[in-house]
């Protein structure tokens, strides 16, 4: 893995982390208010950080894609010029 790939991928997981922390921090939140509208909202912050989520990680999934794709590129170039 190329440098701009371990640089794309960290991003990617800070990406990641930052929705989880905001989905955790909600909920513990909810929980020590206890009360349904605390639950209500906690919900309502949790789909919102759910898809920041997703968001996240098909962001991760096209990066392993495009590194795939470009590992793949390189075998089939450097296989070319041995012969």
């Amino acid at each position: 893995m190329d440098e701009d790939g371990v640089t794309r991928i960290s991003r990617a997981l800070h990406d990641l982390c930052q929705p989880l922390t905001a989905l955790q921090c909600g909920l513990e939140i909810a929980e020590l208010t206890g009360t349904v509208e605390g639950y209500r909202e906690a919900v309502r912050l949790a789909l919102v950080e759910c898809g920041r989520l997703v968001e996240a990680v098909h962001s991760m999934r096209e990066i392993a894609r495009a590194m795939a794709q470009a590992e793949e590129s390189a075998e089939v170039v450097e296989a070319g010029t041995a012969r």
